[in-house]
């Protein structure tokens, strides 16, 4: 038996567990009672849904909402979903009639909008959707949605769009090592400079389960825009990638700028930002 719980608004995976049994026991019950019950275990996430012991979270019939580390239960309420929605349209289809709409004048016009060199700006996908620049926002692989960026630099999600993250062609999913950054401008500069193994999620809080199915296993370099929201939700990320043994290590950093598209055009290095890393390195 598997579960899988989704954010209705964003269609995130919040929960994807299966049914304990011996060779995978209970972490919370497995002391009180000898044989399996219905528990379901989400290693990826670190969490556990236990119809034995109690928690401050109750996810419906199923059962109670525990954290693999024994942390206190301060996730937001997540209820048992049914089977997401298909998106309202098909998001791969609108992604590749941007990319044919995109022309060199509308991506140099981008490249001076942000200030960044042109090549820098080649490093991630990006089409006109109207009027507007577009990025393809992904969820295993899928275009599910379109960040957009306006031509008087409003940045807003197509509507039906889901939340996913912005992958570039040369990012590597077996790579040692990956670095997150907030939004697709963060994502070109840090390509663009440094030629780190980068994908973006398109806002501060935003794909927490998919960053952190993508890095279980691997060093995680989360490079945040230096204000209090930015700082607080990269926090936030660390803590639940690291949670039961997700990512080896999780590193956050705020440049010493507004964020990192004005910290590479102040001249910042791949050597500048390595340094930095190491006084910060294990999370």
């Amino acid at each position: 038996m598997s579960l899988t719980l989704m954010d209705k608004r964003t269609g995130e995976v919040t929960f994807d567990g299966e049914r304990a049994r011996r060779g995978l026991p209970c972490p919370v019950c497995e002391h009180l009672h000898r044989n399996p019950s219905w528990c379901l275990i989400d290693k990826a996430r670190g969490l556990v849904i236990c119809p034995r012991v109690a928690s401050k979270r109750k996810c419906g019939d199923a059962g109670w909402l525990h954290r693999i580390d024994g942390a206190a239960m301060d996730l937001p309420v997540v209820p048992l979903a049914r089977k997401a929605s298909e998106p309202a349209q098909d998001f791969g289809d609108r992604w590749k009639r941007a990319q044919q709409r995109a022309t060199e004048a509308s991506r140099l016009a981008l490249a001076e909008r942000l200030g960044l060199p042109d090549a820098y700006v080649r490093t991630v996908p990006c089409g006109l959707d109207g009027t507007a620049w577009a990025f393809p926002m992904q969820q295993d692989g899928t275009v599910v949605g379109l960040k957009l960026r306006t031509q008087d630099g409003l940045k807003i999600c197509a509507k039906g769009s889901r939340l996913g993250l912005i992958v570039p062609p040369a990012f590597d999913p077996n790579a040692a090592e990956v670095w997150l950054t907030e939004g697709e401008s963060d994502l070109m500069a840090a390509l663009g400079a440094w030629g780190v193994n980068a994908v973006a999620r398109p806002g501060c809080t935003s794909c927490t389960a998919q960053v952190a199915r993508l890095t279980h296993g691997k060093h995680l370099v989360i490079l945040a825009d230096n204000d209090a929201p930015g700082k607080a939700g990269a926090a936030r990320l660390a803590a639940d990638c690291m949670a039961g043994g997700g990512a080896k290590t999780v590193t956050v950093l705020a440049p010493p700028a507004k964020d990192v598209r004005e910290w590479v055009k102040r001249g910042a290095t791949l050597s500048d930002v390595r340094w930095r890393l190491k006084s910060r390195r294990g999370w």
